[in-house]
């Protein structure tokens, strides 16, 4: 099993370096197991509630992931830039998170809101206040016409490298409508249209996909973002196992935030007892070619 690398271990954008790092990503053996929308969100609680680990540390944990992620899909890129979609749940504080850690490490990067400020809580708002002491380019998202907002950020930054997707977590389960279902569409087409490769990575499961069922729930033209590569925090999601979630995943990259292992032997199912259609991306030697808030951290 590959060792994965801090973020300052690999190179940064206009480096020089010629030759591309080995993958970063490591596959915990959380990996073996798979969670429900509930077993996940009682792993984060009781993390908190239990053994005393702030769920800002799960959060940062979290963006170290993501920040892995961006720095594989980018190696080839000189100067790439970072285009993250955050919501203001906990998903959207990962996404945060991992802007504050590129930001350090020489990547251009901006960051798309998906409303005001004020609707950013807990450890999420926590997350935005420091980015924009930081200077982070910031934009919310016009709610009447969110893709042009995120096309006009695009354009800003001379067309990202990646994209990143931190917009809903594993708590959504009913149908996306209204300008979050846009912003989704959006996503997918500036994929689509990128002349040079623009690569999508979902912070722990692609915007729109019901965790438990692996349906997609946007009401938009596509129904969740269709990620190159998916990083998935605490181990693989229960709708991973659906054949319809495949055509959304990508590669999938189990991450661990720092939840104790006790915890995730207890709540996770194992592997063995369920039919996994997909590939677990940090099994593959070829990674993707560069062609509301309370205790714990419920993800949204």
């Amino acid at each position: 099993m590959r060792q994965g690398h801090k973020p300052s271990d690999h190179p940064r954008p206009g480096d020089g370096q010629s030759e591309p790092q080995a993958p970063a990503m490591e596959l915990q053996e959380e990996s073996e197991l798979v969670f429900s929308r509930a077993a996940v969100r009682e792993v984060d609680r009781l993390a908190t509630s239990e053994y005393g680990l702030p769920s800002m540390v799960l959060m940062e944990n979290a963006a170290l992931g993501l920040v892995s992620a961006v720095a594989e899909v980018t190696a080839h890129h000189d100067d790439p830039g970072v285009l993250i979609c955050c919501g203001g749940g906990s998903n959207g504080g990962d996404g945060l998170a991992a802007a504050r850690h590129l930001h350090n490490e020489g990547y251009r990067v901006g960051v798309l809101m998906v409303g005001p400020a004020s609707s950013y809580k807990g450890d999420a708002a926590t997350q935005l206040a420091i980015v924009r002491k930081m200077g982070i380019h910031l934009r919310s998202a016009d709610e009447a016409n969110p893709e042009r907002t995120l096309a006009e950020l695009a354009s800003e930054l001379g067309g990202p490298g990646v994209l990143v997707d931190a917009l809903i977590g594993t708590g959504l389960d009913r149908p996306i409508k209204g300008p979050m279902a846009a912003l989704i569409d959006a996503i997918n087409n500036i994929k689509k249209a990128s002349r040079d490769g623009c690569k999508v990575v979902s912070a722990d499961l692609p915007s729109g996909l019901d965790a438990d069922s692996g349906r997609p729930l946007g009401t938009g033209v596509s129904g969740a973002v269709r990620a190159d590569l998916t990083v998935t925090f605490v181990g693989l999601k229960k709708g991973f196992t659906a054949f319809e979630a495949q055509e959304f995943l990508g590669e999938v990259v189990v991450w661990g935030i720092g939840a104790p292992v006790e915890l995730t032997r207890r709540l996770g199912e194992p592997m063995e007892t369920t039919e996994y259609p997909g590939d677990v991306g940090a099994d593959q030697e070829d990674w993707p070619d560069h062609e509301e808030e309370s205790v714990g951290r419920p993800r949204e």
